[in-house]
């Protein structure tokens, strides 16, 4: 059985209903309350969320299941075919991946913690039907930012690219990634001062190797970049025109051939946000949905269709 599913920190209006297991078609939605993530079952015809299946209590209902919660605010999930479902958050300040029980709720750590200072697992992708993708950095040296594989047999996690085993600018903290295929990914990275926002890569986990996509301002910025296992501090410049994004990016997505990203900006103490996709030929930037800024702080707006 497949269900669908999202990632999001707001509150949904709908009404709260009986819980019971995922059906055809259910949103699968991570939400937050402070610290706590959990998970909610979504009728996706009526919008009526039928059941809380993972998290430690908090907002806005007492939660079902037993097992290691995840503590973060960030909740990514994902299922497989025959219906089990995977999510990835932080236990004790360490990245983490749990199974939820469909059924109770329950949750069981999936190869327990992994090294890294990147206190979560950001993102979580199914590669394959018995694999994972997990993002985090790498424990020891420079704060590189990694991709890990996570085996659904086993539960062994391994690095999968970025680190110092993929040449090219390197990623310092991968906070969202989508699969354009099985080893190709695209990703989105927070950039270093004095550049605000998230800069987006490119990475071939055939090739072992990364390329910046695009930058989120006119501005040069300061990142390692890794030439035969060894990371040199480098000055990299700008990528791409167009809207910028000064805050931060949830999530990176890819379909049919495309790269979009939800940018979220600041200006005057106002949040602003939209969707923009990513010319990956130019690193050009194209507002295509809600609100971003020009380099001049100015509002664009592009009204939905």
């Amino acid at each position: 059985m497949r269900y669908r599913f999202l990632a999001a920190a707001a509150a949904l209006p709908v009404h709260m209903g009986i819980a019971q297991p995922p059906r055809h078609l259910d949103l699968l939605v991570g939400l937050n309350s402070g610290t706590v993530s959990s998970v909610y079952v979504v009728d996706s015809a009526t919008g009526e969320v039928r059941g809380l299946l993972s998290g430690t209590p908090g907002w806005p209902v007492a939660p079902r299941g037993t097992g290691t919660a995840l503590s973060q605010s960030w909740c990514s999930i994902v299922t497989t075919r025959d219906g089990r479902i995977f999510a990835s958050g932080s236990s004790n300040s360490k990245p983490i991946v749990v199974q939820i029980d469909p059924a109770t709720g329950n949750r069981t750590a999936v190869g327990g913690n992994w090294e890294s200072p990147f206190n979560s697992a950001a993102t979580i992708a199914l590669r394959d039907q018995t694999s994972l993708v997990v993002s985090g950095q790498q424990a020891t040296g420079p704060r590189l930012g990694t991709l890990n594989t996570v085996s659904l047999k086993t539960g062994a996690i391994a690095p999968l690219a970025g680190g110092l085993l993929c040449e090219g600018p390197g990623m310092s903290s991968p906070v969202s990634f989508a699969l354009c295929s099985r080893d190709f990914f695209v990703a989105a990275d927070f950039a270093t001062p004095p550049v605000n926002g998230l800069a987006t890569f490119e990475i071939d986990a055939q090739s072992m190797s990364q390329r910046l996509l695009t930058t989120p301002s006119t501005a040069a910025f300061s990142r390692y970049n890794v030439t035969a296992g060894q990371p040199t501090l480098s000055t990299f410049g700008p990528f791409g025109t167009g809207p910028v994004c000064n805050q931060s990016s949830h999530p990176i997505g890819h379909a049919a051939g495309r790269t979009f990203f939800g940018a979220i900006s600041q200006v005057s103490g106002a949040y602003v946000g939209g969707i923009i996709e990513i010319d990956r030929a130019t690193g050009n930037r194209d507002l295509i949905l809600g609100t971003a800024l020009d380099i001049n702080n100015q509002f664009l707006y592009v009204p939905p269709a």
